[in-house]
């Protein structure tokens, strides 16, 4: 018979185990750890930001650079297999349109089965969500890998879609730093805090404007430009230091790349125009195909040195001359009558595709298992005003269950004893984490969840309409469809004059493949002249690339509307130099004048012959500096975006400065013509899609000092008393779903106190009893709100004669979701972003 051991005998034996435990060199164990310590204290004290922000860059540089040279394998699998075909007209259309339509089912599908919001750039979200407004489900790591492979088969369609990466980098840059922010707490051990947060949200969208075009100063103006009401320079150095890392590091990526012409730039990952190497004579074969061989032109630096990623040899002696400004001022005006058309109508296409219903059941998202749609319901909750969907409790809960804002899939219930879980249901139904309850419909009119998406299947219709008509045997020989979206930018920034090379190519038999020598050929057509070619491809382009961005897929829309814009400055160039075939004159020798500057921004071009066909030879002129495609590039784009930093994106992307001067008079005409008329491309889809974000207030809107807060705030406050018990506590909770609520000094004494959340409130009720609550559930519990919640103090409040101006600069810079509105003291109202967008509303379009 065994004895019980006494405790303490047994603590005691513990202890000396404990103690004469042998581990292996002690001594050489306590130095390293020392030393470790040491050099953790010696890193941390430049500051752990620095090290967050550098591995930032450099890891979306690598993805960048490796999603580019993937792209660039698989287009050149379709060039091979378009060539292979032969000349049998079924199968070179069936190869034109079957492989973009694949690729682009295969990226709506993969993408949208991990998560419904991994479609579209990401950027307007990502707007929202830096306003305050909690999106969490748009910064979830699985988006991030949804995103990735998506955006790759996008990419890999070329030109047939037309669709680009900046926007879809910027929200997958957002999302790695959101991760690495919650990897760096941990490793510090510090409280998440939302303020840091935001501060590297906005250092991602920089880095993933940079690592796109290599273009750190830009990028950093572009992405404060179309993400940032109000920007903090005290964010300026984190902005710029990951761009800078994530730019070196995606040219120091070319140039250790064998192959880096290929991947060279991000923007547009089909592969470069080289010349062609036959085999045999020092190139590479492919599929069969020659490969390109690498050349060092104005447009590919070579891979021993770091360039501008559209490094040119254009020469700067003389800028411009002084009446080509005037070109370039028309040139912005019509950029920005153009930009006005293309917001109007995709705005409107956006939202006539969500209210026609074949196509709105097309692009309905896969509904989750356990939602009530049925409108007898009354068991139904109520939820936001951002969805439709009415969870349904369980039968024996008579207890309301309420939607928390801004999310309408999460619900909190107000007593957790009457909601069943259930675990096949996914929703997810607690505001505050952690939580394990789910709801279970138990309602039997609630329908089974709706069938899979469907939206695959409008990506097959869209993308193969698209692919038939951009086929090269047809309409796509009037558009230069063979060319992929980075020969388009270089065909268009041809620094030669068109209409004088196609009388000396008219006797060049057209080759069976796009000659790398010769892009602008591709814009040549027997039956109509350049003109006719590049405005026909504006024409078609304009509702094709409406039609495009409806399109459920990740992808972006700035390099389009870029190209778009290169196109309609080609065009103005191209008439320029018809206009004036001995250039322009102010004084001196007249300045022949080179379309392919008008393109980009006003460049001149050195001494160039433009009237040889084959190599430019010298001329005795002194050169213009024309820039019309490079100029329409980018007041394109810049009035479509709102931003004037397109100005200088274009001008770092080409290495070149000194004609930044005529591409911001382009720009600002542009914006000024636009911005007056239209919101810009993301804040017209925040618009339809109808998100949370604040509308801005233009300064034409004088009224808006003259309204004020007591004309459009919300009266009928649920507050709560300091000494209120149960009873008051759950017809507040009843009565509103707000995140947190009001404390006054009393019932009689409206003095406000304080807030109170929800959460605090839902512990409260869960610790007291209820009065008509069975015997086995009393608690025994008891007090008032004042005794058993804290009661935050207000630290900002606003007066009943605050201008409707002054409140939405504080709801911006301050990031607020509510303020409640006090007089001498008195609580009398609240106001929301919902009163505050409606009033902003009223007073844009006054009824």
């Amino acid at each position: 018979m065994e004895h019980p051991i006494p405790g303490g005998l047994r603590e005691e034996e513990r202890v000396l185990v404990s103690e004469q435990s042998w581990r292996p060199c002690p001594e050489a164990r306590r130095r390293l750890r020392g030393c470790l310590e040491w050099v953790k204290r010696q890193l941390f004290r430049v500051g752990e930001d620095w090290y967050f922000l550098f591995v930032l860059g450099i890891l979306m540089a690598t993805i960048s650079f490796m999603m580019d040279l993937l792209v660039s394998r698989l287009y050149e699998a379709h060039r091979w297999l378009y060539q292979e075909v032969g000349d049998i007209f079924v199968l070179k259309y069936l190869s034109w349109s079957m492989y973009p339509t694949a690729l682009a089912a295969f990226s709506t599908g993969f993408s949208q089965s991990i998560t419904p919001y991994s479609g579209g750039s990401g950027i307007p979200e990502l707007k929202t969500i830096l306003t305050g407004v909690v999106l969490e489900d748009y910064l979830a790591i699985q988006n991030f890998g949804a995103k990735v492979v998506g955006l790759t088969c996008t990419l890999a369609c070329g030109s047939t879609v037309f669709l680009g990466k900046v926007g879809p980098f910027v929200h997958l840059s957002a999302m790695a730093a959101a991760y690495l922010g919650k990897m760096r707490t941990s490793v510090t051990r510090e409280y998440e805090n939302k303020f840091k947060q935001n501060e590297m949200l906005v250092a991602a969208q920089a880095v993933g404007v940079a690592t796109v075009f290599a273009a750190p100063i830009s990028g950093v103006l572009f992405s404060i430009e179309v993400m940032s009401s109000h920007f903090a320079v005290r964010d300026y150095w984190r902005g710029f230091f990951a761009a800078t890392c994530g730019a070196f590091m995606f040219r120091l990526l070319a140039v250790f790349n064998s192959e880096q012409g290929k991947a060279g730039w991000a923007g547009c990952a089909p592969p470069p125009p080289f010349p062609f190497t036959p085999p045999g004579r020092g190139g590479r074969s492919i599929f069969g195909v020659p490969s390109p061989k690498t050349t060092h032109s104005f447009l590919y630096p070579s891979p021993e040195t770091i360039a501008a990623v559209f490094k040119s040899d254009l020469k700067i002696d003389f800028p411009f001359d002084f009446l080509e400004t005037f070109f370039f001022a028309v040139l912005g005006a019509v950029c920005g009558l153009v930009g006005c058309a293309y917001l109007f109508c995709q705005r409107w296409l956006l939202a006539a595709v969500k209210e026609n219903r074949l196509t709105a059941k097309l692009l309905a998202t896969e509904s989750v298992q356990g939602v009530c749609l049925s409108a007898p319901c009354t068991l139904c909750v109520r939820v936001s005003v951002l969805c439709s969907l009415r969870v349904c409790v369980s039968t024996p809960c008579t207890l309301g269950v309420r939607v928390s804002m801004p999310c309408a899939m999460r619900v909190h219930p107000i007593h957790r004893a009457r909601v069943r879980a259930s675990a096949p249901c996914a929703l997810r139904v607690c505001a505050s984490t952690p939580c394990p309850l789910r709801v279970h419909p138990m309602h039997p009119a609630c329908p089974p969840a709706s069938p899979p998406s469907s939206k695959p299947v409008y990506t097959v219709l869209v993308v193969l309409l698209l692919a038939s008509i951009t086929f090269p045997p047809g309409l796509g020989q009037l558009m230069a469809s063979r060319l992929t979206m980075k020969e388009y930018l270089t065909s268009l920034f041809d620094n030669r004059t068109w209409g004088t090379l196609v009388p000396n190519a008219s006797s060049v038999a057209d080759p069976p493949g796009v000659d790398p020598w010769g892009l602008w050929q591709e814009w040549c057509h027997p039956s109509t002249t350049i003109f006719g070619t590049l405005a026909f491809f504006l024409l078609m382009k304009f509702w094709m690339l409406i039609l495009a961005t409806t399109l459920p897929l990740p992808a972006g829309y700035f390099m389009p509307i870029f190209i778009y814009g290169a196109a309609i400055g080609r065009l103005l160039g191209e008439t320029v130099a018809l206009l004036f075939p001995q250039g322009l004159r102010s004084e001196g020798d007249p300045h022949p004048v080179i379309p392919g500057g008008y393109a980009l921004a006003g460049e001149s071009v050195g001494r160039v012959d433009t009237h040889g066909w084959g190599t430019p030879t010298t001329h005795t002129l002194t050169p213009p500096h024309p820039w019309f495609s490079t100029t329409g590039a980018a007041a394109f784009s810049g009035s479509v975006t709102h931003t004037i930093s397109t100005a200088l994106l274009v001008c770092e992307a080409t290495g070149h400065l000194g004609h930044v001067l005529p591409v911001v008079l382009a720009v600002l005409v542009a914006n000024a013509i636009t911005q007056k008329h239209q919101p810009s491309f993301y804040d017209g889809t925040i618009i339809v899609k109808k998100l949370p974000y604040l509308p801005p207030i233009r300064s034409r809107h004088m009224a808006s000092y003259q309204v004020v807060v007591e004309e459009f705030m919300e009266r009928r406050v649920v507050a709560l008393a300091k000494g209120g018990g149960f009873e008051e506590v759950l017809v507040a909770l009843d009565a509103s779903a707000d995140a947190e609520y009001p404390v006054v000094e009393s019932a009689g004494s409206p003095t406000l106190v304080g807030t109170v959340s929800r959460a605090q409130l839902i512990t409260f009720l869960q610790s007291h009893e209820h009065p008509r609550a069975p015997p086995g559930e009393k608690l025994a519990t008891t007090g008032t709100l004042g005794d058993n919640c804290a009661i935050e103090p207000i630290m900002l409040q606003l007066s009943p004669w605050t201008s409707l101006h002054q409140a939405h600069h504080l709801f911006e810079l301050l990031k607020l979701q509510r303020i409640f509105v006090t007089r001498f003291g008195e609580l009398v109202g609240a106001v929301s972003r919902a009163e505050l967008r409606r009033a902003i509303e009223e007073l844009t379009n006054p009824k």
